[in-house]
């Protein structure tokens, strides 16, 4: 009961990010990347909240049954591995607008926003489809003979697992070690080492903009200093000049 109430609050707050995500002003790569993993996000949470109904133990949903082995449980396994790629994605495209604006910069002019979004959307697609292929392969549809209510005997189809499944290095090697590698270790270590270095980076940047200005504050007291000097020299000359002056015109009087 709690994690139907818990995915509806997170489908909502995904559904006020699109809107925000969707403004004007919001148009780079970095914030339709974003629109994409709420989207991703909002499909897997669905469904999950259809997979606590359980309609692919009630016989009498046949049509549910008929898309389970080879649409339904491929696809939440899809969605979930998309949205860990997505979020490499995105950090991935920050870390290289942090680390060179500039040639960030110049591949949003020389290519169409639409290519530069797909960079890096279908990479990230692409994989999780592959990754879950055999997703694919471990439930199959079976005919079962049942009796009704009326006594009669019919024939409903089910779906039951494949000895694909059953294997025990299928298990082991798949099930175990592929998609904890592939969906939870790797994606933890690189996320943490690029946003470690993307923290650098910015760090490193504002070290080296802080000596800049304090340089550019050393040469404008330097510069400051210069004129000053000069100021007075002129001044005292000027003053020189007038007191020569002024003497000349007192010995004429005279």
């Amino acid at each position: 009961m709690c994690l139907p109430i818990v995915g509806c609050v997170g489908v909502l707050g995904n559904l006020g990010a699109i809107l925000i995500l969707l403004r004007p002003e919001m148009k780079s790569t970095f914030h339709h990347t974003l629109i994409t993993l709420a989207v991703v996000d909002i499909l897997f949470v669905i469904t999950l909240i259809i997979d606590l109904q359980r309609f692919d133990l009630d016989l009498s949903n046949q049509v549910f049954i008929l898309f389970f082995p080879y649409f339904w449980n491929p696809l939440k396994n899809i969605l979930m591995t998309f949205e860990t790629f997505l979020m490499m994605s995105i950090t991935t495209e920050r870390y290289l607008a942090v680390r060179n604006p500039l040639a960030y910069r110049l591949g949003l002019v020389r290519y169409s926003s639409s290519l530069h979004l797909a960079v890096y959307i279908l990479p990230a697609l692409l994989l999780s489809v592959i990754l879950n292929i055999p997703k694919f392969l471990e439930t199959e549809l079976v005919t079962v003979n049942m009796v009704d209510d009326s006594g009669v005997r019919v024939q409903m189809i089910d779906y039951n697992i494949t000895e694909l499944r059953q294997d025990a290095d299928y298990i082991f090697y798949y099930i175990h070690w592929t998609r904890f590698l592939a969906t939870g270790f790797l994606p933890f270590v690189y996320l943490f080492l690029l946003n470690f270095l993307l923290v650098r980076q910015i760090w490193v940047r504002r070290s080296m903009h802080a000596v800049q200005e304090g340089a550019n504050g050393i040469r404008l007291r330097k510069s400051s200093g210069h004129v000053g000097k000069e100021f007075t020299t002129l001044n005292s000359t000027s003053n020189s000049t007038s007191n020569s002056t002024s003497n000349s015109s007192l010995i004429l009087l005279v």
